[in-house]
């Protein structure tokens, strides 16, 4: 029997594991696991090999068990170095700071895990440091490995940096594809980036008609979007010189939606 817990191996141990053949790519911090399909979790030192696309599993016993892409139902690895202060950094929008370390992390931990949590941040990373491309082509890869559930915040991520890079055709191909197959949340936000694209393209009636003010009539029911949709309608009836109008949209923001970061957005004269 397995059992879990720190392992410790020889230098000596350690160089071994790291020649197979050339093809382990990655060296995780003892004390991985890696759970199976079959129900069995089996702990030790953890990498993954490319070009067979197997995972390699070493026990403290010193026996290396290979098990293929297909067997492996989830794997856990401890945080690696550098991870925390990556996020602490995005978080704080300093985006440059960010990069490099999760670049590594991408690198270093293909298909074990943080990979992909690495990616989700990189791509906030890139699009804050106006690396528009960079952010599409994660965003993509991202939503389009069906192996892994995406946060919500991806779709967003995708919709923003398709905007900043003119690409509006497939922005609105991807609104359209929300709004049909996602859930009523997601429908609502997609709602409000349709708004964004028109606006972007100079299209005031039709960014409120179509994004904007729809979401506020018929997204009530969804919280979550008001705030932000009221804020848009009322700057784009500005654009539209429709201040009267626009006035009674921040006064209802102002009222039912006093403590968020829109209606201190508003409060700031933004």
């Amino acid at each position: 029997m397995i059992t879990s817990g720190k392992v410790h191996y020889r230098r000596s141990r350690l160089s071994a594991v790291l020649v197979v053949s050339g093809l382990l790519i990655c060296t995780a911090a003892w004390g991985g696991q890696l759970q199976l399909r079959s129900g069995t979790t089996i702990t030790g030192k953890i990498s993954y090999k490319r070009q067979t696309k197997q995972y390699v599993v070493t026990t403290k016993e010193g026996n290396q068990l290979q098990f293929g892409e297909g067997q492996v139902r989830a794997v856990r690895l401890p945080m690696p170095e550098g991870y925390k202060q990556a996020k602490k950094n995005v978080e704080r929008k300093n985006y440059g700071g960010a990069i490099a370390g999760l670049e590594k992390i991408v690198k270093t931990h293909h298909k074990l895990y943080w990979d992909m949590q690495a990616k989700v941040l990189l791509a906030e990373a890139y699009f804050g440091a106006r690396r528009a491309a960079k952010a599409l082509d994660l965003c993509e890869e991202l939503l389009g490995d069906r192996s892994i559930r995406v946060p919500a915040r991806i779709n967003r991520l995708y919709l923003e940096a398709l905007i900043a890079d003119e690409q509006f055709e497939k922005a609105d191909e991807q609104i359209v594809r929300i709004i049909g197959s996602g859930p009523r949340a997601a429908a609502a936000a997609a709602q409000i980036f349709r708004g964004n694209l028109l606006m972007e393209q100079e299209k005031y009636h039709e960014a409120l008609v179509k994004g904007y003010l729809r979401t506020v009539e018929l997204y009530r029911d969804v919280a979550a979007v008001q705030p932000e949709a009221l804020f848009l309608t009322a700057k784009c009836l500005v654009a539209m010189d429709k201040k009267q109008e626009a006035a009674a949209f921040r006064k209802r923001l102002l009222e039912e939606f006093p403590r968020s970061e829109y209606a201190k957005k508003m409060r700031g004269g933004k």
